[in-house]
């Protein structure tokens, strides 16, 4: 039986290495909006059909940009989510990880403190 994961992220990968950072996005960008405004609003699983195209584009984007970690994708969301006040309360201590954080992006985000 073939492995769905391996063989998704190997085509991911090999999606990412012929392709130039600014072109896949360009074509991100061109179609996150326009994969929403075509979905079906009377059928369910329409959007699930288009939300399939952006996730798929955020991994390739994934495996194009190694060196973004996690960390530094924690880090953008804490920053976000303290400074707009949005979204539910986390399992751990926001500012103590922003004050941790010490990733290239940090000089990037400006956050608030308690």
């Amino acid at each position: 039986m073939d492995d769905v994961n391996l063989n998704y992220d190997v085509w991911c990968r090999k999606i990412a290495e012929s392709r130039d950072l600014d072109d896949l996005i360009r074509h991100f960008r061109e179609h996150v909006c326009e994969h929403y405004e075509r979905h079906n609003r009377g059928d369910p699983i329409s959007l699930d059909v288009r939300l399939i195209g952006v996730l798929n584009f955020m991994h390739i984007l994934e495996k194009k940009c190694p060196h973004i970690t996690r960390k530094d994708m924690l880090f953008k969301l804490c920053t976000y989510c303290k400074n707009h006040k949005d979204g539910p309360e986390p399992s751990f201590d926001v500012d103590k990880f922003i004050e941790k954080y010490d990733g290239p992006i940090r000089k990037f985000y400006k956050y608030k403190t308690k």
